[in-house]
C-alpha cells in the first residue's frame, strides 16, 4: 500500500501521533515507511536534529517500538539491538525532560524487546 509522507521536518508530533496509531493497528512496515525521510537507512540512527527536545525523544521511542515490532515479525537481523539502542536513548531524554511515564513506557517496550531476545532476566528488571 501506498503512503503519503508527512512533512517529518515541520511536523514530527504529527508524525509521532500518525506512527503510534499505526503501531497500535499493527501495520508496523507502513509506519516505518512513513519515517522514510527521517530514517532512510535503519542501519543508521534516525535523523532528529534540529527537532524539539520532546518530539525527538517521541521520535526515537516510536522508531525502537516499530524495528523491534517489525524486526521480531520480519526476522529483520540486529533488530531488536537498534530496538534497544533506539530505546534506550529515548529513555535517557525522557528522564532529562522529566517526563516519566514516557520514560515508562520506553521501559515497557524496552522488556518486550529483552523478551524477543530470549533475556528474560532483563525484561524482568
Amino acid at each position: 500500500m501506498k503512503t503519503l509522507h508527512i512533512q517529518t521536518s515541520t511536523q514530527p508530533a504529527v508524525l509521532a501521533k500518525r506512527l503510534f496509531k499505526l503501531e497500535r493497528f499493527g501495520r508496523y512496515e507502513e509506519a516505518l515507511e512513513e519515517l522514510a525521510d527521517i530514517w532512510p537507512d535503519f542501519e543508521l540512527p534516525p535523523e532528529v536534529d534540529g527537532f524539539e527536545a520532546q518530539d525527538a525523544a517521541e521520535i526515537l521511542l516510536r522508531c525502537g517500538s516499530l524495528i523491534g515490532l517489525q524486526g521480531h515479525n520480519a526476522q529483520i537481523p540486529d533488530a531488536q539491538l537498534r530496538s534497544k539502542d533506539l530505546l534506550s536513548n529515548a529513555r535517557e531524554r525522557f528522564l532529562g525532560l522529566e517526563k516519566i511515564e514516557k520514560a515508562a513506557e520506553c521501559e515497557n517496550h524496552l522488556a518486550l524487546t529483552f523478551w524477543r531476545t530470549g533475556e528474560f532476566n532483563e525484561a524482568e528488571n
